[in-house]
């Protein structure tokens, strides 16, 4: 069975994104999380970066040049 794949789109809201991320990660579902940060200024891809290796099931961090919208990013993934 394919596991469903979930889009995690950020732009700072650091606080907000690492609260989520935490509680989503501490669950047992088996998902591919691809998480997109529509270029923050705010830190946020550094503690993206800081969390990708501590989980198998985040399949991809992806940082975009400029903030392309919440469409473009998931028609990314």
């Amino acid at each position: 069975m394919i596991p469903p794949k979930i889009s995690f789109i950020c732009w700072n809201r650091l606080g907000l994104t690492a609260r989520n991320l935490k509680y989503l990660l501490e669950t047992k579902d088996d998902f591919e999380l691809h998480i997109i940060d529509n270029n923050s200024s705010d830190n946020t891809f550094d503690y993206l970066k800081s969390i990708e290796k501590s989980d198998n099931r985040i399949k991809e961090i992806k940082r975009f040049n400029e903030n392309s919208g919440v469409v473009y990013s998931i028609n990314y993934v």
